[in-house]
């Protein structure tokens, strides 16, 4: 450890982000762990890690980069090997001109800054990053990037079975595609090919966003892929195939509707997030104004009539409609929903899953549930005009 190091829990006392009797809290307990005293700091709650991170720029005069604001450009993992980025805990953020900038848990390290210097051919200026997510970064890059660089060494893992294991960089790359469209609360996920690029797109708030995605080589892993865990047929590439599956993300699992349909690039990806979006709450909070307020809560005090909730995707329409049923859904009353796919559960409402294969059809659902003596009923589309000139129904949410 550099000397400079050491004071990096002075640098926090100093500016106030530590108080005395903590640095001494922190200075026994790195003792004792023989940890630097501003990472037992950070070990015993006492500060966060960028708190530490940017002391610890300040002590050693570098400049502090904060990675929770930087989108990640593929095209830099592709500037330096996995292996060298992990090992030396360094990513290549920019490219300005002849120089890069690298963000490093530690760029007093001079020695691992020659080596960088080295192995990227040119200058480098070495700035500090918070560790924690610095590893984040180098993992979501280099699996994103469907490989792990061409300066690494290329071999082709191997599993105990004895078969090939080199699509893991695949699986890796769906699953942080699947995982960001959670963390960013997207309501779908577009995976498209054209001649020279592979685009992806995430539909937040009924309005799409580019984000560097994989290359476009590996646009076939990820379709197979995905066939793979949507149970589609991995032969048939000229026909659109539509499918479902449950990702495990953060303890639960999250539905995905898949939809796949040939281009002339090659097979578009469209993945509709359920569950993961979608929330059931009150009028209150859906964020109508007053007069909205007040209107809405008049049309479903009505003991007969029909409400239509439209608009593009994303703009909020089931979450209007399970916050309307939430508002009716009362032991006096029938309530029977037509949905495709049903994407939260509601205690006491009948809720049906459309399923075309057996001819369960909204039209044929909505024919079937009369018999059913339904007070309210959802239709979750209209699709056809049979469910369109239904207007005979009792009082009815469609959208």
């Amino acid at each position: 450890m550099r000397p400079e190091r050491d004071f990096v829990i002075a640098q926090l006392t100093e500016d106030g982000t530590l108080s005395a009797e903590n640095a001494e809290r922190a200075i026994r307990h790195g003792a004792e762990t023989k940890v630097l005293a501003a990472q037992a700091a950070v070990d015993l709650g006492l500060i966060s890690p960028s708190q530490a991170a940017i002391a610890q720029a300040s002590v050693s005069e570098c400049v502090f980069v904060d990675l929770r604001h930087y989108d990640i450009d593929l095209k830099n993992a592709a500037l330096l090997a996995r292996s060298a980025a992990e090992k030396r805990l360094a990513f290549p953020l920019f490219v300005i001109g002849k120089t890069i900038t690298v963000g490093m848990a530690d760029p007093t390290d001079l020695a691992a800054v020659d080596r960088l210097r080295s192995l990227l051919h040119t200058e480098i200026e070495a700035v500090l990053c918070e560790a924690t997510a610095l590893r984040t970064l180098i993992e979501r890059a280099y699996s994103m990037s469907g490989g792990i660089g061409p300066a690494a060494e290329q071999s082709v893992a191997v599993g105990q079975d004895g078969s090939s294991t080199d699509d893991e960089p695949i699986v890796a790359a769906v699953n942080q595609i699947l995982a960001q469209a959670i963390e960013r609360n997207a309501s779908d996920v577009h995976i498209g090919p054209d001649e020279r690029d592979l685009h992806l797109r995430y539909r937040i708030d009924g309005s799409l966003h580019p984000c560097q995605g994989p290359p476009l080589s590996a646009h076939p892993g990820l379709v197979q892929r995905l066939k793979v865990m949507a149970n589609l047929d991995l032969t048939q590439s000229r026909r659109p195939q539509d499918g479902k599956f449950r990702y495990p993300y953060a303890g639960r699992l999250v539905d995905m509707r898949l939809s796949i349909i040939p281009t002339v690039c090659g097979e578009n990806v469209v993945i509709r997030v359920l569950g993961g979006h979608a929330a059931m709450g009150n009028l209150s909070e859906l964020g109508f104004n007053a007069a909205m307020s007040q209107s809405a809560e008049r049309m479903l005090s009505h003991p007969h009539g029909m409400i239509l909730v439209t608009g593009p995707t994303g703009s909020g329409k089931t979450t209007t409609l399970y916050s309307f049923l939430a508002r009716l859904n009362t032991p006096d009353k029938n309530v029977i929903t037509i949905e495709d796919p049903v994407e939260i559960r509601m205690p006491l409402v009948r809720q049906v899953q459309v399923n075309t294969e057996i001819g369960m059809t909204f039209a044929g659902a909505l024919r079937s549930i009369l018999r059913q003596d339904p007070d309210v009923v959802l239709l979750g589309e209209i699709r056809d005009e049979e469910s369109a000139r239904s207007h005979y129904w009792p009082p009815t949410i469609w959208k």
